[in-house]
């Protein structure tokens, strides 16, 4: 397993199973969260996404959305409102999230 962090602050985990990876990005999380930063948590398939959007979700409840591109237009506008005014601190999905506008 490998584990890079960029100038910018990001961290990308690299190998190993998918909840021992989620075990490694726990405490940063928690850092995250309490300087009252958004995080955007790309997965690259939306089974997987589901997987870590209902782990995490379990552990932050409704700070957590899931962005799936499979959803209606209708459920992609509204949750990127909410995800704009900051409803959410936790988005978690495949490529298409990476375009959401959270501000950090």
């Amino acid at each position: 397993e490998k584990v890079h962090e960029n100038s910018a602050g990001s961290v990308f985990l690299q190998g190993g199973r998918l909840s021992d990876r989620l075990s490694v990005y726990k405490p940063l999380i928690f850092d995250v969260l309490s300087q009252h930063k958004n995080i955007l948590f790309l997965v690259p398939e939306v089974r997987l996404a589901e997987h870590v959007f209902r782990e995490l979700k379990e552990k932050y409840g409704e700070m957590v959305c899931f962005w799936d591109s499979n959803q209606s237009r209708k459920e992609h506008t509204a949750l990127w409102w909410r995800i704009k005014q900051r409803h959410y601190s936790i988005v978690v999905g495949a490529r298409s999230a990476a375009l959401l506008p959270l501000d950090d």
